[in-house]
């Protein structure tokens, strides 16, 4: 019979396949040379992990395990901490927390310059709408008389009478005299 696999082995086993996050089961399969549904059955706990079964895993992933730890972020640990160091996270999450104020104020900034935009297109389309709707019409437009009338002439009727000078040589007939 098999020797029994202890406990602190199999979960040093699942702790090192969550490090390999970035391969899925049918690769982690292929490489230790068993089919997807193998694996996954040791992976679901219908068969039982077995010492062989260990040595195909790091056999295949031995190597790469080690530069994933190597590159891996150490935490220090609470006892280990510094008078320093407690003052150093102080301060970043002091800054942290202004960082998130000053974004919070320029995201509603935003909010209610992008509402007063909405407010203003929809008053414009609204106009367009309009005199487009009185130029279908045939309608005249709602736009002020001084703006349409801009380098039209006058009538007329509307126009000052100019004083003329008489010509040269005419005789002044009937013109009254000053």
């Amino acid at each position: 019979m098999a020797k029994k696999v202890e406990i602190e082995r199999i979960e040093e086993f699942f702790e090192n396949r969550n490090l390999l996050e970035h391969y899925d089961d049918w690769e982690i399969a292929q490489r230790m040379g068993l089919r997807k549904s193998s694996f996954s059955s040791y992976i679901n706990r219908r068969y039982p992990i077995t010492n062989v079964f260990l040595k195909k895993f790091y056999a295949a992933f031995e190597e790469e395990l080690k530069m994933i730890r190597e590159k891996a972020i150490v935490y220090i640990k609470p006892d280990d901490t510094t008078e320093a160091q407690i003052k150093r996270v102080k301060v970043l999450e002091r800054k942290a927390e202004k960082l998130v104020e000053s974004h919070e104020l320029i995201i509603m900034d935003i909010r209610r310059l992008e509402q007063k935009l909405d407010h203003i297109i929809d008053a414009r389309l609204e106009k367009m709408e309009t005199l487009l709707a009185n130029l279908v019409a045939g309608e005249k437009s709602p736009v002020s008389e001084n703006a349409g009338e801009k380098g039209k002439k006058k009538s007329g009727t509307e126009m000052k009478p100019k004083k003329r000078k008489p010509r040269k040589g005419s005789s002044g007939e009937g013109k009254s005299p000053k």
